[in-house]
């Protein structure tokens, strides 16, 4: 949440964190600083990083991850560096920080508070900045205000310097047309193709060809790994909750006092139609100019709805949002607080059937048509009867699940079966079937180094030793091992033929082009060639050719030749081999340069000012002097 917060904060994309506290929240009576420890642990430029900051900024940034990735493991986590990461950041964060006071930089707190303020994500429904909202999204996301406050700020100062840094970069119209002009060339080919399916009967492959492939391939290509088939169960508070299953008096008891819980909220389904719009456009700006033309065309839109026009067909041509305009501009259903504020706060407006005036968002310019509306409802106890018995009984059974693992430990050391062990806690064990290490890893939740150990245990073993997962403990016993080995010659010879068929066809199309090569006189090919000779549809300079494919070296040919001489060489293509020659040049017209032009020239604006800031970065960062006093708390 964090994260598309500070995105719509205009970042630009790197984290800094000056340790400047502007505490602005007296305006909202929202929060205060509250420091750590101030052990130094890295020294900038004589300004310490203290080891609070590191362990505060890789907690954060371990947290981001395991949110992205739910199912990282450990392992998986230290492939990240994550506290290297942290430090890395902190330090060029100093950096940043010394060079925005140096020159004079910094930002007031009435910068700050409109900043935050105009943050949609902390708005009530009347569209207005919400302090108590702004304090439980943050909590929520396990951070404070006077982080956010950190945060938010390090972004602005950012912003500021970077603005600072690239003044006065431009670009002019003469380098973005001659530049338009070589990217939105396109060029035909003259080609003669030789296809693989007329050298079909010529491609068989001997039986000894797919022999000799299938042993050259034996180590590497036709290799199994060794695999173990195990019976597995799983003791956990949610698999053990069957076990504890509460009263129908306990039930009724929790739904009462949570009624709130089980109710759903109000909600809408409707269509939409989005013209998007440039959000900030400055006065005079080819921004502002495209926001003028989106607002006179969603008011146009609007008559013609308001005239009788059907909204699906009108969406399915003039909606922007092109994953709802296939269907209409169809939304689905959504409740309060899953669109953004104006758009909630027009939905929700409207009775079924209505339509309503045109609202400016920060995607655009919509027109939104209702369909149906849900009012909030109680669910009844027979829908969520289920989801209660299990969260109760699951609250019954974290408080025992180490006294269950020792009890069902005992009984299988003492002879019983997994499947008798577990039957007291209504449990059955589950079968893999025959897995390789990283799939029983995946089917059991444990690491693949432990899962590996299972592949040389002795078939019958049951491990003595639960393995640990995020949900609780795995007891295996192992049913059968297969060792490492091949594939049977019988099982992949097919496969051998078939690949073996397509390179021989390959090679046979390419000495066949080859040849034809040979044959051309004086620039001219023989007369039955001259006679299969095509042309291709426009290529541009990403290669792809119609119905085709795509060959880089082909692409380059065809791009640098200033003659229709045929190439030197012929080209290998998924249909078959070509020997080809330019065809024609199809320049880019004044009516493309006009409409691309506005993109183009702002791209190109952007693209320079941020290498100029990345190589102002590099300076600054190659004349600090940075002093790490422990290295080894970097490490993890």
């Amino acid at each position: 949440m964090l994260d598309v917060i500070r995105s719509n904060a205009q970042s630009l994309g790197i984290k800094i964190a000056f340790g400047l506290i502007i505490v602005v929240f007296v305006f909202w009576g929202v929060g205060s600083y509250t420091g750590g420890t101030v052990s130094d642990i890295i020294v900038v430029n004589d300004r310490p990083i203290t080891i609070y900051e590191l362990h505060t900024l890789a907690a954060n940034m371990t947290r981001q991850l395991k949110e992205r990735q739910p199912d990282l493991t450990d392992d998986q986590l230290k492939q990240y560096q994550v506290r290297l990461r942290a430090a890395q950041q902190l330090i060029m964060n100093v950096i940043l920080e010394q060079e925005a006071q140096r020159v004079g930089i910094a930002v007031t707190p009435f910068e700050l508070r409109r900043e935050i303020e105009s943050l949609p994500y902390f708005k009530n429904q009347d569209g207005a900045f919400d302090p108590a909202l702004y304090k439980q999204i943050l909590e929520n996301n396990g951070t404070t205000p006077a982080n956010f406050e950190k945060s938010i700020t390090s972004e602005l100062l950012q912003r500021k310097l970077f603005e600072h840094v690239t003044a006065g970069t431009a670009v002019s119209e003469t380098e973005a047309r001659s530049l338009f002009n070589f990217l939105a060339e396109r060029r035909t080919m003259d080609y003669v193709l030789f296809p693989l399916a007329d050298f079909a009967e010529q491609a068989t492959p001997t039986a000894e060809a797919v022999r000799a492939a299938y042993d050259e391939g034996r180590d590497s290509a036709f290799k199994v790994p060794a695999k173990a088939d195990v019976e597995y169960l799983l003791l956990s508070a949610d698999t053990l909750a069957g076990a504890f299953a509460p009263d129908e008096a306990a039930v009724q008891a929790f739904y009462d006092a949570n009624k709130e819980r089980f109710t759903t909220s109000e909600q809408v389904r409707a269509r939409h139609i989005l013209l998007l719009a440039p959000a900030g456009a400055e006065p005079g700006s080819e921004a502002e100019k495209q926001n003028q033309a989106a607002e006179q065309k969603i008011k146009e839109l609007h008559k013609r709805l308001l005239a009788g026009e059907d909204f699906a067909e009108l969406a399915k041509a003039n909606s922007e949002d092109v994953a709802s305009a296939q269907n209409g501009g169809e939304l689905g259903w959504f409740g309060h607080g899953q669109m953004v504020p104006e758009f909630d706060a027009a939905a929700f407006a409207l009775k079924p059937g209505e339509i309503s005036e045109p609202i400016k968002t920060g995607y655009g310019y919509h027109i939104i048509q209702l369909e149906e509306r849900q009012d909030a409802a109680p669910q009844p106890l027979e829908t969520v009867r289920e989801e209660i018995r299990q969260q109760l009984g699951s609250q019954q059974a974290a408080g025992k699940l180490q006294d269950i693992l020792d009890q069902v430990l005992l009984a299988v050391m003492g002879g019983k079966d997994l499947a008798t062990a577990a039957q007291t806690w209504k449990l059955t064990p589950k079968k893999s079937g025959l897995l390789d290490a990283d799939a029983l890893a995946a089917t059991l939740g444990i690491k693949p180094e432990e899962a590996a150990t299972l592949l040389t245990t002795a078939s019958g073993t049951v491990k003595d030793t639960p393995f640990i997962t995020k949900e609780g403990y795995v007891l295996v016993k192992v049913n059968e091992t297969a060792p490492e080995g091949v594939m049977p010659f019988e099982e992949v010879q097919s496969e051998i033929e078939d690949r073996l068929r397509t390179e021989n066809e390959a090679r046979l199309a390419m000495e066949a082009a080859k040849t034809a090569l040979g044959d051309i006189k004086d620039g001219k090919l023989p007369e039955a060639l001259a006679a299969r000779v095509k042309q291709s549809a426009p290529i541009a300079r990403n290669g792809q050719i119609e119905g085709m494919g795509a060959n880089g070296a082909l692409t380059r040919a065809l791009f640098a030749a200033d003659s229709q001489n045929w190439f030197p060489e012929p080209y290998a293509l998924a249909e078959g081999a070509v020997i080809a020659r330019l065809g024609n040049v199809v320049p880019a017209t004044e009516a493309m340069w006009e409409q691309d032009k506005p993109l183009l020239m702002d791209t190109m604006l952007r693209s320079r000012k941020e290498g100029l800031y990345r190589a102002f970065l590099q300076t600054l960062q190659n004349a600090a002097k940075v002093i790490v006093k422990d290295e080894k708390a970097l490490e993890g």
